[in-house]
C-alpha cells in the first residue's frame, strides 16, 4: 500500500474553495482504480492548515493518479494559494515503512542479546 499526504497552509478566504474543490475529487479519487480511501482533515490547534490523505494499492495505481485529469484539477486548486509553496507533499511506502519497524527491532533485539 501507498499513502499520500497532502498538506497545505491556506487563509480564511480560500481555505472554504479549496475544502470545497478536494470534497469534490474525493468521491472521484474514490472511485479510481486502486484507491483505497480519500481524507480530509484540518489540523487542531492551525485553522488554517488542510492535510488531505490517500491510499493506494500500489505505486502503479498512484502513478495513473498523478497522470489523471483529477490530480490535475487538484494542482489548479494549490496553484491559487496565496503562498503556493507552504504546499507539502509526500509519498510513504508501506513496504519501506515495515522494513524500517523490522530493523528497528532486529537492533533492539540485538542491544539486549536476544534473537528477533
Amino acid at each position: 500500500m501507498i499513502v499520500t499526504t497532502i498538506r497545505m497552509h491556506t487563509t480564511p478566504e480560500n481555505r472554504r474553495e479549496l475544502l470545497q474543490t478536494f470534497r469534490s475529487l474525493t468521491d472521484a479519487s474514490k472511485c479510481e482504480n486502486g484507491c483505497r480511501s480519500c481524507r480530509i482533515y484540518r489540523e487542531i490547534g492551525n485553522e488554517e492548515a488542510v492535510i488531505f490523505i490517500q491510499e493506494w494499492d500500489s505505486r502503479n495505481h498512484l502513478d495513473n493518479h498523478l497522470h489523471s485529469d483529477e490530480f490535475a484539477v487538484m494542482v489548479g486548486a494549490m496553484s491559487l494559494l496565496e503562498q503556493p509553496d507552504t504546499v507539502e507533499f509526500q509519498v510513504l511506502d508501506q513496504v519501506e515503512g515495515s522494513r524500517s519497524v523490522e530493523a528497528i527491532r532486529a537492533r533492539n533485539f540485538h542491544a539486549k542479546g536476544e534473537k528477533p
